[in-house]
């Protein structure tokens, strides 16, 4: 009996000292810029790529992952998306590993501090046997997915709200564009320091009627939803001697109301916010018009605001017709400013480094 009470002890005294509570043997981290479930603020990728709104559901390619935040107060759900991959290869670049070497830095940090656990439990006890021998533990690399909020990596923000604030029965365009400015500058603008914002709007029949034009002024079109797009621009710009300034971070965003007013005055809106990684990547063009094509069927979405209607027109720029939602070769053109802006940067950096 006293020999299996001296080695429960014993047990139990080298697992305290592998996990860290009141750890008697110090031992240092390995040092990461990746997101770790230790990283403060860190939330866990969901099981699924799965995202069920209530207005619709979206599946995202499986080379992403999402991590759900909610503020219960503010009735706001905010979901991050991000490829984990990507991210990690970022982060060990930044970090001077590739390939395999982070999990290879976790095993030795890990395999000396179980020796030294080890060696502090023989000492502790003043036994020549090695009574931890037979604990049989092993080193389990941690591969789940996570990211903090508003995180650099993050290549695209949904959100899905309620207002409790809208009691009319038709909004104008004025309105429209009043409300969801406010859901922006309240949920995306404080994380992101958006700037530079443009904004306009497609509400049906008020802005496109058009007699030239029917089909745009189809008071059918968009069913349930006001639709409202965005681009913005934020961060610190750098200039080009040609004086365009270019800055790290990019945004388009596609914004939904509901035309429908629920319990006199509530109506639930959604924001999709795509934007780039910290190499100045955006979405793939496979998963980016996946999602577009999610969106769009799932919200019955059939029209966005453009400038250029008439396809005949012989000033007519198809570059600039947006009235399907910008296309991946359109999203590239909108954030060149920032795939320039990283061209620069590593440019600079290559040139400091060889210096």
């Amino acid at each position: 009996m006293k020999k299996k009470l001296i080695f429960s002890v014993i047990t139990t005294l080298v697992i305290t000292m592998l996990t860290g509570c009141n750890s008697l043997v110090s031992v240092e981290e390995v040092k990461t810029s990746r997101i770790t479930k230790k990283t403060q603020g860190a939330i866990k990728a969901n099981d699924t790529n799965s995202i069920e709104l209530l207005g619709g559901n979206l599946l995202l390619n499986n080379n992403y992952r999402v991590a759900v935040s909610e503020n219960e107060a503010a009735e706001v759900t905010t979901y991050f998306v991000w490829n984990p991959t990507k991210a990690n290869e970022i982060a060990d670049k930044k970090d001077g590993r590739e390939g395999n070497d982070y999990e290879e830095a976790m095993r030795e940090a890990w395999e000396k501090a179980k020796a030294l656990a080890e060696e502090q439990a023989k000492k502790a006890w003043n036994k020549d046997k090695d009574m931890t021998s037979h604990l049989g533990e092993s080193f389990e690399f941690d591969k789940d997915a996570y990211i903090t909020p508003y995180n650099e990596n993050v290549v695209m923000y949904i959100y899905s709200g309620l207002d409790r604030l809208s009691p009319a029965i038709e909004l104008t365009d004025a309105q429209i564009k009043s409300s969801i400015q406010n859901y922006v500058q309240n949920y995306v603008v404080p994380s992101t320091s958006l700037s530079n914002t443009m904004y306009d709007s497609y509400s049906v029949p008020q802005v496109m009627e058009n007699p030239l034009y029917p089909e745009l002024s189809d008071a059918s079109l968009n069913g349930d939803y006001y639709v409202m797009t965005f681009t913005g621009v934020s961060g610190q710009y750098t200039a080009s001697t040609y004086g365009e300034y270019f800055y790290p971070r990019q945004y388009y965003g596609i914004w939904l109301l509901e035309k429908n007013v629920h319990d006199s005055s509530s109506r639930r809106w959604y924001g999709f916010i795509f934007t780039n990684d910290p190499a100045g990547d955006t979405m793939n063009e496979e998963a980016y018009a996946d999602i577009m094509s999610q969106i769009k069927s799932e919200f019955g979405i059939t029209r966005f605001y453009t400038d250029t209607y008439d396809t005949k027109a012989y000033n007519y720029d198809a570059s600039k017709d947006y009235r399907n939602g910008r296309s991946y070769e359109q999203i590239q053109t909108l954030f060149s400013g920032t795939q320039n802006y990283y061209k620069m940067l590593n440019n600079t950096k290559s040139v400091s480094e060889d210096s």
